[in-house]
């Protein structure tokens, strides 16, 4: 009779099941991006993109499903150790729409809209914690490189 081996390599991670949320990607509707470092005519209305966590785990990507030339009309990254996610600002005359939310990372603000309430709490929950794990890392790291250069 033979057993399986399983190896325990320590606890698990609660983040996994955000993790496998994030990787396996969703196409929203993008609004933006803004900031001051883009031109008004460069922001995208209304546009359908593909939203991903890259491999590595620290950058969330998005892509324009539209293409030109065989080619993303538009595509950028966040890193996730400056993402903040927000609530969809409500405007003079109308409330926000509850599918809508907001990424803002190094002055960059994307508004993105969800195909439903749902998707959009799932999304805003598992980058929220992703990203404060994100901020922990990089405080670690930082904490190790000055530790190792003072001695």
């Amino acid at each position: 009779m033979q057993q399986a081996a399983t190896a325990v390599l320590g606890a698990p991670d609660e983040l996994e099941p955000h993790w496998q949320l994030l990787c396996t990607g969703a196409t929203m509707r993008l609004d933006g991006p803004t900031g001051e470092h883009v031109k008004a005519s460069a922001a995208l209305r209304d546009e359908p993109v593909n939203l991903t966590l890259a491999p590595d785990k620290t950058l969330l990507t998005w892509k324009s499903c539209r293409q030109a030339n065989s080619m993303a009309v538009a595509s950028g990254a966040l890193a996730v150790s400056t993402l903040t996610v927000e609530d969809a600002a409500k405007g003079w005359f109308s409330a926000p729409d509850e599918t809508e939310f907001v990424l803002v990372a190094d002055d960059q603000r994307l508004t993105l809209r969800a195909d439903s309430a749902a998707q959009k709490d799932a999304w805003a929950t598992a980058l929220k914690a992703v990203a404060v794990r994100a901020v922990e890392d990089r405080q670690g790291r930082k904490l190790g490189y000055e530790t190792r250069r003072s001695y």
